[in-house]
């Protein structure tokens, strides 16, 4: 998450991922993570107990608890509002507070909103962190994965609203598929020449 302090408002950046994906490789992370404090309870558990441990942050509907406030110190235990309520409200939260934000699958395409939008000049990138150990969601039981869709309901509806929501704003932005097609190809380019630059350093 990016935050910057504007005159009179503020503007935040967040980056939404689909829910399923999201607890998915947030189990892997957690279970190859020896320094996370949640290390030495998820290490051991499937990822069907891991989905309903009450210790485990970031679970249940932890994108929506986190953009309406209530994660922090597990506030969200007290929540007595409905299923509804919640939709209604971290969605006109997401549509009126947050003047961008992108999505995990179409990272590229948050990029070239974020130049266009913020001015932002460099923007190619190199993949970096990420999890030692990945879950072929494939393989996971329909049970397990209905699981994590009953436990994560909120997430799932506001996940689905986000990403009309950002195409809607990408479109309206002058943007094209052809633009982000243009802009994956320098970005191998440039990570390339990047790569080959440290190995002869290196060398």
């Amino acid at each position: 998450e990016i935050g910057v302090r504007l005159v009179g408002s503020e503007m935040c950046i967040r980056d939404r991922r689909e829910p399923v994906s999201r607890v998915i490789s947030y189990y892997d992370y957690l279970r190859t993570s020896p320094n996370h404090p949640k290390y030495h309870i998820a290490k051991d558990l499937s990822l069907k107990e891991f989905v309903t441990h009450p210790e485990i942050d970031e679970m249940p509907n932890g994108q929506a608890f986190r953009i309406l406030g209530l994660l922090k110190k597990e506030i969200w235990k007290k929540n007595q509002k409905s299923e509804e309520e919640l939709i209604e409200e971290v969605t006109q939260q997401l549509k009126h507070r947050f003047t961008l934000f992108g999505l995990t699958e179409l990272y590229d395409d948050f990029l070239l909103m974020a130049q266009r939008g913020l001015g932002w000049n460099d923007i190619f990138y190199q993949r970096m962190n990420s999890s030692k150990v990945k879950t072929d969601k494939t393989t996971i039981p329909e049970d397990v994965i209905e699981l994590i869709r009953k436990q994560n309901s909120v997430d799932i509806a506001l996940y689905d609203f986000a990403k009309k929501l950002f195409v809607h704003r990408f479109e309206k932005m002058g943007l094209t598929k052809e633009m982000v097609k243009i802009f994956k190809q320098n970005n191998k380019i440039h990570g390339d020449l990047l790569t080959n630059q440290i190995n002869s350093t290196l060398t």
